[in-house]
């Protein structure tokens, strides 16, 4: 989090017994719990950050970072990741995947909310880049023709109503085939994932029912959180 021009972490020591010190036992948490923002938040330990050494962020090394470690579960395949909560990023499990697609579509496929001109015209464009191709950089989206002005708040929109995930990370290539600069996040739909029967699997439920399963699981851990700001990041 930020206080004033400083940037501080809220995490744990190494020492603490409680502390997550690798990739595998950061997955192996968010499992148990079914969905967990990156960043500290609204509900005290509701977070990846609170349970990881508050010193290891950014420090490039792949078996001590926590920035990097969201790279390799992005890219597992076992959790949908991007920017889900209060447009903030984290993950929801495979298994919990059917309920919060039903929780933020609202019962809606895109093709859908486009039918009922639910949809703002830069979403369509940009959700129209995928059925020609499964997989999206950032850098493909910037260039395409068709989008334009309002690019961030659009991709953050379509995460947020589960129409979008984060699946990669890549660096651009040179001339010479070779990666340079910043990881880019790779964009897809969930169903090119984990296929569209099973993203869609509890359609027939009502959305405030998916809703409720998941409070009375996360309560399960985090029993004195306030229910109103949990609802909030979970309904985004």
């Amino acid at each position: 989090m930020s206080t004033d021009d400083k940037w501080v972490m809220r995490g744990l020591r190494e020492s603490d017994p409680a502390c997550l010190k690798s990739a595998g036992e950061v997955s192996d948490y968010i499992d148990a719990v079914g969905f967990l923002p990156l960043f500290k938040n609204s509900v005290r330990g509701f977070s990846v950050e609170e349970h990881v050494p508050s010193a290891w962020w950014w420090t490039d090394y792949p078996q001590r970072d926590p920035w990097l470690w969201r790279m390799q579960l992005a890219a597992s395949k076992r959790f949908w990741y991007g920017k889900l909560f209060d447009h903030c990023a984290g993950f929801v499990s495979k298994k919990w995947i059917p309920c919060f697609a039903n929780l933020r579509r609202d019962g809606y496929d895109f093709d859908s909310r486009v039918d009922e001109g639910l949809v703002r015209p830069i979403d369509r464009d940009i959700m129209r880049m995928f059925s020609a191709q499964s997989q999206c950089t950032l850098s493909d989206i910037k260039g395409s023709a068709a989008v334009k002005t309002g690019l961030e708040g659009a991709l953050t929109r379509l995460q947020a109503q589960g129409y979008l995930c984060v699946c990669d990370f890549r660096q651009r290539v040179n001339k010479q085939g070779l990666p340079y600069g910043w990881h880019v996040s790779v964009f897809t739909e969930p169903e090119s994932v984990w296929g569209q029967e099973y993203v869609t699997s509890r359609y027939q439920s009502r959305a405030a029912d998916c809703l409720n399963e998941m409070l009375q699981s996360a309560f399960r851990f985090f029993p004195d959180a306030d229910e109103a700001a949990l609802t909030r990041l979970l309904k985004g």
